[in-house]
């Protein structure tokens, strides 16, 4: 079947758009707008996933929300948890009462949505079935600060974006500017990589096996991190005349907020590029890096 590249958008000023993530899969651009404007408009979307729960079907979130989208010629929008109006911070046993504040990354883990709480500074479960109960899963939410040791233990600033690899759960702690480890079978968080100068977005695990290897999201750009060692690999930063001025081994290649980054290849990044509403394409092999897509409704 043919691969669809599909972002998440959200209206800004009703003259405009940007893109704040991508993911790589079999559904088209054109079914997930028409899908989400009739209920979500002028609301930023933050994750879309494929749902492993329900086959044909997929998960949606905004900041402040969780919807699951029927596949089908007319779609059915069910909203999950939370709501797009009323944000903060509540469990409920009804998920529709639960309230969050910067949903920005979701993993699927068997009968649970697990996602980052960005601006509650916690991490938050949500069952799959009605009547999709929350909990807090780990840290102290509404209270931001820096700790690893078991779930309800550990503590975050602004936890970002989420990726499993087995049975370790990345956390991007962006304002802490840390990776972190969830060990599911120690039940213990754990710092992997500490930045000096960035706070962290998306990641994705590098290609090396037996490395710690991971390619993430920063402000202006993208970061290798390869056993501790950073590398800016692509985009730039403002030069004093207000002009970009090109660094990391990609020069020439520019960023407006990146968020989300997948593999759609063993040598091949695409990066959403928030504010200026591109894609961009990185062959990590060939060293090149342009725009593949410039979206705008």
């Amino acid at each position: 079947k043919p691969s669809f590249l599909y972002g998440y958008y959200s209206q800004l000023d009703g003259d405009g758009t940007t893109i704040n993530g991508i993911t790589y899969g079999e559904m088209s651009t054109r079914f997930i707008i028409e899908s989400l404007r009739p209920e979500i408009n002028e609301t930023q979307i933050t994750v879309i996933q494929e749902d492993q729960s329900q086959p044909g079907s997929f998960i949606v979130t905004t900041p402040t929300a969780i919807y699951r989208i029927s596949a089908g010629a007319e779609p059915q929008m069910t909203r999950v948890a939370g709501h797009d109006r009323l944000t903060g911070y509540y469990e409920s046993n009804d998920g529709k009462k639960a309230r969050f504040n910067g949903i920005e990354g979701l993993i699927q883990m068997s009968d649970k949505f697990l996602v980052t709480d960005h601006l509650n500074h916690c991490l938050r479960t949500v069952s799959t079935s009605v009547p999709h109960q929350s909990e807090t899963y780990a840290g102290l939410c509404q209270t931001g600060d820096d700790q690893d040791g078991r779930p309800m233990d550990a503590r975050f600033n602004g936890p970002f974006g989420l990726l499993r690899n087995n049975n370790i759960i990345y956390i991007t702690d962006s304002w802490n500017r840390k990776i972190k480890g969830l060990d599911l079978v120690q039940n213990l968080i754990q710092t992997v990589h500490r930045s000096h100068s960035h706070n962290f977005c998306d990641l994705v695990l590098g290609q090396q096996e037996n490395a710690e290897e991971f390619y993430v999201t920063v402000k202006n750009g993208v970061l290798h991190i390869l056993n501790g060692q950073e590398t800016f690999l692509v985009g730039s930063k403002q030069s004093n005349n207000n002009k970009p001025e090109f660094t990391g081994q990609f020069s020439g290649v520019d960023f407006d907020d990146p968020l989300d980054i997948v593999w759609i290849d063993s040598n091949t990044l695409l990066v959403a590029s928030q504010w200026d509403t591109t894609v961009k394409i990185i062959d990590i092999e060939k060293w090149e890096g342009h725009n593949i897509c410039i979206c705008k409704l």
